[in-house]
């Protein structure tokens, strides 16, 4: 895979200008979905079942520490991912002639999607399954515009 080059990293994660195709865009987002995928798989595996009392349960709980310690690396790898998703995007959004503020639509709806369904067990009510669906499938719906309009329509000559 010429495209994943050292030389190549800079261009594709790093920078915003140039246009990349729809092939480079597949080839550069794929490791980086798929790695969160499976981080995201391992976090819902180990991720502790809410607030602990303390009451009931020791102060410190070596299995708790764990998974709290993944979650920071789990965060990092996130925010870093979906900034090397958005470089590759906003490239592949000037092949196709559209603004490359429309990259971080993706990393914003899933953020907010994420944070709604963290929030919802501790704000008591205030958040309603109605209104999680809601979230899930604009979430859904913004994703699916985005492998559309970067990995399937052809980019705009100059």
């Amino acid at each position: 895979m010429g495209v994943l080059t050292r030389a190549n990293f800079r261009f594709l994660y790093r920078e915003l200008d140039g246009r990349i195709d729809r092939r480079t865009w597949w080839i550069a987002i794929l490791p980086i979905v798929c790695g969160l995928i499976a981080m995201t798989a391992i976090w819902i595996a180990i991720m502790p079942p809410g607030a602990r009392d303390l009451t009931q349960e020791k102060f410190f709980d070596a299995t708790s520490l764990g998974a709290y310690a993944y979650l920071l690396v789990f965060a990092l790898a996130i925010l870093i991912g979906f900034v090397m998703i958005y470089h590759a995007s906003a490239k592949r959004l000037s092949d196709r002639r559209l603004p490359q503020a429309l990259a971080g639509l993706l990393p914003f709806a899933l953020f907010l999607d994420g944070a709604m369904h963290w929030l919802a067990p501790r704000a008591e009510g205030a958040i309603t399954p109605a209104m999680l669906w809601t979230l899930d499938v604009a979430a859904l719906a913004v994703v699916v515009w985005t492998i559309i309009e970067l990995g399937f329509k052809k980019g705009r000559a100059p």
